[in-house]
């Protein structure tokens, strides 16, 4: 992906950059801000309200504060989008048919403020960008909206590479996608795979991106992971900057 270039110094503390994955939450209505996924009581942790439903308000609220002091360049998103179940809708959806609200209002209209709004969001895809326990979700609407008129988003591929160019050093961030490891046999963890035969229902097929069908699922991720290896490891010995950074979202 083109250069991203910054003169000058961000403040006096030196550079700074946010990060941030599994955000985001349900939208019932424009008119109701988004809700968290979960809104149960845990083991040893009691639910909290005005605390545990409104958590992404009050993290972007932070993130906001926070960025009027040490002034962001960028975000970096390591994926997991719209918690729980990415974008609603099926993928291999044209972007003109998606009239979800979600990226209006879960995300344009939350993460605001002078020194936040506007800035590049990098990020790659988490396993709920897929749809958590399936693969048939809009993740594909997460690469599409990297074309979005507001410009801000930025993940144009489910694995890209970027040069960050400060005035006195560069950085080389490589985005991997690495939700192989939730992509198991479609009989196994019904739960908490991507290839689960239990959730993956009805047309199961993504278009010509793939995955075709709940049978080939797992080893489209696996695809999709073996060919970036040689690609990452190409990046990063060829890298001249000063620092690399690899984003993903399984550690």
């Amino acid at each position: 992906w083109p250069d991203l270039c910054f003169e000058g110094t961000s403040g006096p503390e030196g550079e700074h950059f946010f990060v941030i994955g599994d955000w985001g939450g349900v939208l019932h209505s424009p008119w109701i801000p988004p809700m968290p996924a979960n809104q149960a009581s845990r083991r040893g942790r009691p639910y909290v309200v005005g605390v545990d439903d409104r958590a992404q308000l009050l993290v972007a609220d932070q993130m906001s504060r926070r960025a009027n002091l040490t002034h962001p360049r960028y975000v970096i998103n390591v994926g997991d989008n719209f918690y729980w179940g990415g974008v609603d809708t099926h993928c291999g959806q044209p972007d003109a048919l998606v009239r979800t609200g979600q990226w209006q209002y879960v995300f344009e209209n939350i993460y605001t403020g002078a020194d936040l709004a506007g800035k590049p969001w990098m990020g790659v895809l988490g396993n709920h960008d897929y749809g958590g326990w399936m693969y048939i979700a809009g993740w594909d609407q997460s690469i599409m909206y990297t074309w979005a008129p507001s410009g801000r988003w930025l993940t144009p591929a489910l694995y890209w590479s970027r040069r960050v160019l400060y005035p006195d050093f560069a950085v080389d961030m490589f985005f991997v996608d690495s939700n192989v490891n939730d992509a198991h046999h479609p009989m196994d963890y019904p739960n908490t795979n991507m290839c689960s035969l239990a959730h993956n229902i009805g047309n199961t097929s993504c278009g010509v991106s793939g995955p075709s069908s709940v049978w080939e699922c797992r080893e489209w991720f696996h695809r999709l992971w073996e060919e970036q290896l040689p690609w990452l490891e190409s990046g990063l010995n060829a890298s001249t900057a000063e620092w690399q950074g690899v984003v993903t979202h399984f550690p």
